[in-house]
C-alpha cells in the first residue's frame, strides 16, 4: 500500500503541474497554490488506494485507473476545504496544519474547493477520451457519488440533523450519502475500467458500503460525545458499534470471496479499516 500511495502522490503532483498557469497571472497563481496546499498536505489517500487495490484484485493495470483515483481524491479534498469553512464545521486545523481558509482566506478557500470540485470531470474526460463510453460512465458515477444524492446531499442532511434524535437507520442513511458514497465510487470506477461483470460489481458494491460505514463509525468514536453532529455511536453506544463493525467486516469479506485469491488486497484493506475501529475502543 505504501508503494501505491507514493504512486498516487506522484499522480497528484503531475495533475497540479498540468493545470499550473502558464503565466504569472494574479489570482490564478494564488488559486493554484491554495489547491496544491490541501492536495499535498498529507492524508491517508484511502479512496484512491481503494481504486488501485480494486484494479489489482481484478487483474487490471493500476496505471489505467490512476487518473480516476486522482479524480476521486480531488473531490474528497474539495469537500474537506469546504467542510472546514466557518459557515460549515468552522475548523481551524486539518491534518495538523492550518485549514485552507486560515492560510489563504475564506474567498480563495471557497474557490479552491470549487476548482477541485470541477477539475475531476475534465481530468476523466481528457484521460479516458480514447473510450468515450467509459469516460461518460465514470463521469456519471462520480457525479452521482459526489452530488445531490451523494456527498453534498449527505452534508445537507448532516446540517439539518444536528441536535435531533436519529435512529440507527437515519444515521446509516446519512453516512451512506456523506461518506460511503465516495468509498463506493472509488471501487465502482475501478470495476468499470477493468470491465468487471455484474456479479463482481454487485459484490464490490456491498464490500464498499461495509468498509465505508466501518470507517465512519471509527470517526464517530474518535470525535467522542461532545459534538452535535449525528453519530452512530451516540445512537447505539460503543459496544454495539463495535459489534456492528465486526458484522460489517465479515460481510465485506464474504462478498469478495467471489474474486478468489485475487481478493487479498481488498481483504487486507478491510482488515486495516477494522483495526482502526478497534484502536479507539
Amino acid at each position: 500500500m505504501n508503494e501505491l500511495k507514493l504512486k498516487i502522490d506522484e499522480a497528484i503532483r503531475h495533475f497540479l503541474t498540468q493545470i499550473k498557469p502558464k503565466t504569472e497571472s494574479p489570482g490564478l497563481i494564488e488559486l493554484h497554490r491554495a489547491m496544491g496546499y490541501s492536495l499535498t498536505s498529507g492524508g491517508n489517500r484511502l479512496r484512491p488506494l481503494l481504486t488501485c487495490l480494486t484494479a489489482q484484485a481484478l487483474g487490471a493495470d493500476v496505471e489505467k485507473v490512476l487518473s480516476f483515483a486522482v479524480a476521486v481524491e480531488l473531490v474528497h479534498t474539495y469537500s474537506l476545504i469546504h467542510d472546514d469553512l466557518p459557515a460549515m464545521d468552522n475548523d481551524d486545523f486539518r491534518r495538523g496544519q492550518p485549514s485552507n481558509h486560515k492560510v489563504f482566506g475564506e474567498s480563495l478557500a471557497i474557490l479552491a474547493g470549487d476548482a477541485l470540485c470541477t477539475e475531476p470531470y475534465a481530468l476523466i474526460a481528457r484521460d479516458y477520451k480514447s473510450n468515450p463510453e467509459l469516460a461518460l460512465n465514470l463521469i456519471g458515477l462520480l457525479t452521482e457519488a459526489a452530488g445531490f444524492q451523494g456527498m453534498v446531499g449527505g452534508q445537507a442532511i448532516d446540517i439539518f440533523s444536528k441536535e435531533k434524535d436519529l435512529s440507527q437507520a437515519d444515521v446509516e442513511f446519512l453516512h451512506g450519502c456523506k461518506t460511503v458514497a465516495l468509498f463506493a465510487v472509488a471501487i465502482n470506477g475501478a470495476a468499470a475500467i477493468a470491465g468487471a461483470g455484474d456479479q463482481v460489481k454487485s459484490a464490490l458494491q456491498t464490500y464498499a458500503q461495509s468498509i465505508g460505514l466501518m470507517f465512519q463509525i471509527a470517526d464517530d468514536i474518535h470525535d467522542g460525545h461532545g459534538k452535535t453532529e449525528p453519530s452512530f455511536v451516540k445512537v447505539v453506544g460503543l459496544e454495539k458499534a463495535r459489534k456492528h463493525c465486526q458484522k460489517l467486516k465479515d460481510q465485506a469479506l464474504q462478498e469478495i470471496q467471489v474474486l478468489g485469491p485475487k481478493a487479498e488486497p481488498l481483504v487486507n484493506f478491510a482488515q486495516l479499516i477494522f483495526e482502526r475501529t478497534r484502536d479507539v475502543f
